[in-house]
Formats: structure tokens, sequence, C-alpha cells
């Protein structure tokens, strides 16, 4: 979490994209360290695509202020935790 911290400061990001497994497990131990580290960046973004083992229910995740997807399309690219058949 501290060197997720760093990287925020460092970098100064519009939007933070978390592409799934965010917590790999049923241990929700990190989840209040997570969401006092997003609580000191308001003003950006996060988003979570979500993956196979993101397994809390949807409210706790936006309790964290993430905006939930299956996928996120930025300008020409489209972000996914799985691969997906694209079609035309």
């Amino acid at each position: 979490i501290e060197k997720l911290k760093i990287l925020i400061h460092k970098q100064k990001p519009a939007v933070i994209l978390f592409l799934g497994d965010l917590f790999h497990s049923f241990d929700e131990s990190l989840i209040p360290q997570f969401k006092e580290c997003l609580s000191c960046f308001p003003e950006i973004k996060t988003i979570l695509v979500k993956g196979n083992h993101d397994v809390f229910p949807e409210v706790l995740y936006h309790k964290l202020q993430l905006e939930i997807m299956d996928f996120w399309h930025y300008h020409s690219l489209m972000f996914t935790h799985e691969p997906m058949e694209f079609i035309e």
C-alpha cells in the first residue's frame, strides 16, 4: 500500500485502473489500508475491471470509491482482465 501511495504521488495520474484480482483472496485485512490510501487522492478516478478473483460484494468496492466495469475503453484501447475475442 505504501508503494502505491509513493507511485501515485510521483506519477500524479488522473485515473488508476486495476485490471482485476484486486484482493486475490477472501482476506479482508488489506481493505482498510487500501481505503485509507485511496482516500488520500479523492481527485483521482479509480476503476476496477472486475476479475475472476474479485469475490467481494460490489457494494464493498463502491465503498472504496471504485467504479466497477467488465472492461474499460480509453480512446482506441480496451482494457480487460481476461483476453476477449475481438469482433468487428
